[in-house]
C-alpha cells in the first residue's frame, strides 16, 4: 500500500517530489567540513581565492589559477563571512541540483524506490569524492541528458538556455568544467532539428552567462579575454607539468572496467532511428569521460577519485529508450560503487552516517552566517600567527606595504591583515605550466606595479610539485634575483625588498648539442655573473605531444649534482638559473642551488633519446 502511495505521488507530481527529495538527500549526506583556516599548500591557494574577491584583484592581468574568479565558490573556509556563506549556498545548490536531476533520470529507467536508493548511493559518494567545481560537470551531463528526453517546445527551449548558461557560469569557476560543458553544448546543437535557433539561444545564454558572472565578481570586460587566454595555458599546460604516478597500478584497471561499463551502456542505449543523435550521444560522453580521466589520473594519486565520482553519474545517467535493459543498470551501478569505494579504501561517511550531515550542514550555516564564525576566525587567525612567526623586524618594515608571498603560503597575508598583500599573477609557483605564464609573472616584477617586498620561506617539496624550486617560474626568478635584495633572513622567512635591476643583458657563453641522458657541464659564471640557460627541443617530439593531448606524457627529469628534479617542457625555453655569484646576498638556504653538471631524460630514454640544446648565458650581478 504504502509503496502505491509513493508511486502514485511521483507519477502526479514528479517535479514537487523530485525538488524535496533531492533536498532531503541533500541535507542527509552533506560532508562535514574544516572551516578555520590552516596553514598548507592546498589552504594556501583557497585563502588566495577568498583573498582575490576580497581586495578586488583583475582577473587575466593580476591572478590567474586552475580556478577563475567564482573559485572561491567552492571554499566554504571562514576567511571571510561573505565568501563562505556564498560557498555554502553554492554548495547546497550544487548539490541539490546533481540529486534532482540524478533522481529525475533514474525515475525513467527504475521503480521509484531503485531509483530513489540508486541516487542517493550514486549521488552521496559522488559528493563525497568530487571537488566542489567539477560537480558542476556532472550536473551539466544530467542536463544534456535530460534535454535528449524533452518532448515539449518549453523543455528543448529551457535545455538549449541552461546548458550554455552552466557553461558560462563553469568557465570562471573552473575553466575544464566550462570547457566539458561546451563540449556537452555542442552535442546537444549536433541533435536539434532547428540547429540554427538553437545555436542561437545558446550563443546568447552563454555570453549572457560569461558577462553577467564577470561583471558580478568586479572584472572589467576588457579583462575577459586574457583571462580566457591564461585560464587555457593553466589546463593546457597542466598535463605536461603536473603528470605523476604514485604506484595506484589497480586504479587504472578500475577505470578501464568504468570506460568499457560506459561504451556496453551506450552501445545498448543508443537510438538508431536518427544517424546524427547516437553521434551526438558517443561525443557528448566521449568529451565528459576523457576530461574525467585527466582530472583524476594526470596527477595519479588520490586524485583518481575524481574520475571515479564523475563517471559512476555517468554510468547511471546514459538514457535508455527501452526497459528492456534495466537488468543491466543496477548491477553495473552497484558495481562501480564497489570499485569507488576499493579505490577511496572506504564508505564514504557521508554514505551512512546521516545524522552527522543535517548537524554539519546547520552548525556550518550558523557559522557562515554568525558570531560562531567570528570567533572561528579570530582564533583561526592567532594559531596562525603563532605557527607563521613573522619576526617583529620584518612585520615592522611590512606594515603597509604591497607584499607578494612566495613560493606557495598565502595564507600568511589573512593572517597578518595589516600587511597588503599583492601576489605575482600566477597565484602560486608551480602553476606556471606555460611560458605564456611564467612570462606574465616576469613582466609583473619588472612593471611599475610590482610588489615592494617579496616573503618567501624556504622550499618545500610537495607530493606531486618536484620541479626545482627555482625552475618553477624560472624567467621571473631570474627577475626576482635582478630585481630584489635581501633585508632580513630568519629560520623561516626571507623578505626581499624590490630596487633597480641590478642586472646587465645576457651575454652568450656556449652552446651545447645533447642527447637525452648524456651528462652536460656547466660553463664556469665571470665573476659576480648569474649563468642561466634556456633549452629547445625539450619535449617535441611528436610521441610525446601525443601522448600530452590523449592523456599525460612521462615526466621529463633533470638529474644533477644538487638533486633529481622533474623538468618542465613547456617553459624550457625560457631563462632558468644555473648558478649564482655570493655578491647576490642571499642567505645560503634561500640561494639558487649552484648546478654545476646534470642530465635531461625524457620516456626514460637514457640513451639515444632523442637530441635538445642548451644555450648558456651570463648575466653580470651589480
Amino acid at each position: 500500500m504504502v509503496r502505491q502511495r509513493v508511486s502514485g505521488l511521483l507519477v502526479r507530481k514528479p517535479i514537487l517530489w523530485v525538488s524535496l527529495l533531492a533536498g532531503l538527500f541533500t541535507l542527509l549526506t552533506w560532508p562535514g567540513t574544516q572551516l578555520a583556516p590552516q596553514a598548507g599548500l592546498d589552504q594556501s591557494w583557497q585563502a588566495g581565492l577568498a583573498m582575490a574577491l576580497e581586495k578586488h584583484l583583475a582577473w587575466g592581468p593580476r591572478i590567474d589559477f586552475t580556478y577563475g574568479p567564482l573559485g572561491f565558490l567552492v571554499v566554504p573556509e571562514l576567511y571571510y563571512h561573505l565568501t563562505a556563506t556564498l560557498s555554502l549556498a553554492y554548495l547546497a545548490c550544487s548539490r541539490w541540483l546533481l540529486y534532482a536531476l540524478l533522481l529525475g533520470e533514474c525515475r525513467r529507467k527504475l521503480p521509484p524506490l531503485p531509483a530513489a536508493a540508486a541516487t542517493f548511493v550514486v549521488g552521496a559518494t559522488t559528493i563525497a569524492i568530487v571537488d566542489g567545481a567539477d560537480l558542476l560537470m556532472a550536473c551539466a551531463l544530467l542536463i544534456y541528458v535530460a534535454w535528449t528526453h524533452a518532448r515539449s517546445g518549453r523543455a528543448v527551449l529551457l535545455g538549449q538556455i541552461a546548458l550554455p548558461a552552466l557553461a558560462g557560469f563553469g568557465l570562471l569557476v573552473k575553466f575544464s568544467v566550462g570547457l566539458l560543458a561546451a563540449c556537452l553544448v555542442v552535442a546537444l546543437l549536433l541533435q536539434s532539428q532547428h540547429w540554427r535557433k538553437a545555436t542561437a539561444v545558446a550563443a546568447g545564454s552563454f555570453a549572457a552567462s560569461v558577462l553577467f558572472f564577470w561583471l558580478a565578481t568586479g572584472n572589467s570586460p576588457a579583462n575577459l579575454y586574457q583571462y580566457l587566454k591564461m585560464s587555457f595555458n593553466v589546463a593546457s599546460g597542466y598535463s605536461g607539468a603536473m603528470s605523476l604516478e604514485v604506484g595506484r597500478t589497480d586504479e587504472w584497471v578500475y577505470a578501464l572496467l568504468f570506460i568499457l561499463a560506459l561504451a556496453l551502456l551506450l552501445r545498448w542505449a543508443s537510438p538508431t532511428q536518427e544517424l546524427r543523435r547516437p553521434f551526438a550521444l558517443w561525443l557528448a560522453y566521449a568529451a565528459f569521460a576523457w576530461i574525467a580521466l585527466k582530472e583524476g589520473f594526470v596527477r595519479h594519486d588520490g586524485h583518481d577519485l575524481e574520475f571515479f565520482g564523475l563517471m559512476s553519474v555517468a554510468l547511471l545517467s546514459v538514457p535508455w529508450h527501452s526497459l528492456t535493459y534495466i537488468r543491466r543498470l543496477l548491477p553495473i551501478s552497484a558495481l562501480a560503487c564497489l570499485l569507488t569505494w576499493t579505490a577511496a579504501a572506504s564508505v564514504p561517511s557521508n554514505v551512512v552516517s546521516l545524522a552527522t550531515g543535517v548537524h554539519s550542514f546547520a552548525s556550518e550555516t550558523e557559522a557562515a552566517l554568525g558570531a560562531t564564525g567570528t570567533a572561528i576566525m579570530t582564533s583561526a587567525q592567532r594559531a596562525l600567527v603563532a605557527n607563521y612567526a613573522l619576526p617583529s623586524a620584518m612585520l615592522a618594515k611590512i606594515s603597509g606595504q604591497t607584499v607578494a608571498v612566495e613560493p606557495y603560503e598565502n595564507t600568511v597575508a589573512w593572517a597578518y591583515p595589516h600587511m597588503r598583500w599583492d601576489p605575482e599573477p600566477v597565484l602560486q609557483q608551480y602553476s606556471a605550466y606555460t611560458s605564456s605564464l611564467d612570462q606574465l609573472n616576469t613582466q609583473f616584477l619588472v612593471s611599475r606595479h610590482a610588489p615592494r617586498f617579496i616573503l618567501a620561506q624556504p622550499v618545500v617539496t610537495y607530493e606531486g610539485i618536484d620541479q626545482d624550486p627555482y625552475f618553477e617560474s624560472p624567467s621571473a626568478d631570474v627577475q626576482t634575483v635582478c630585481h630584489y635584495v635581501q633585508v632580513i633572513a630568519s629560520g623561516q622567512w626571507q623578505l626581499l625588498r624590490h630596487s633597480a635591476s641590478r642586472c646587465g643583458a645576457p651575454r652568450p657563453l656556449s652552446t651545447v648539442h645533447a642527447s637525452f641522458g648524456s651528462s652536460i657541464q656547466v660553463p664556469k659564471a665571470p665573476r659576480n655573473s648569474i649563468v642561466v640557460a634556456t633549452f629547445t627541443g625539450v619535449g617535441t617530439s611528436l610521441i610525446y605531444k601525443v601522448e600530452n593531448l590523449i592523456l599525460k606524457a612521462r615526466a621529463i627529469q633533470m638529474t644533477s649534482n644538487v638533486g633529481s628534479y622533474r623538468f618542465i617542457a613547456a617553459t624550457a625555453g625560457q631563462e632558468h638559473i644555473m648558478s649564482a655569484p655570493s655578491n647576490l646576498g642571499y642567505d645560503a638556504e634561500y640561494a639558487p642551488p649552484q648546478i654545476t653538471d646534470f642530465a635531461l631524460y625524457e620516456r626514460d630514454l637514457t640513451t639515444n633519446g632523442g637530441r635538445y640544446t642548451v644555450h648558456f648565458y651570463a648575466i653580470a650581478l651589480v
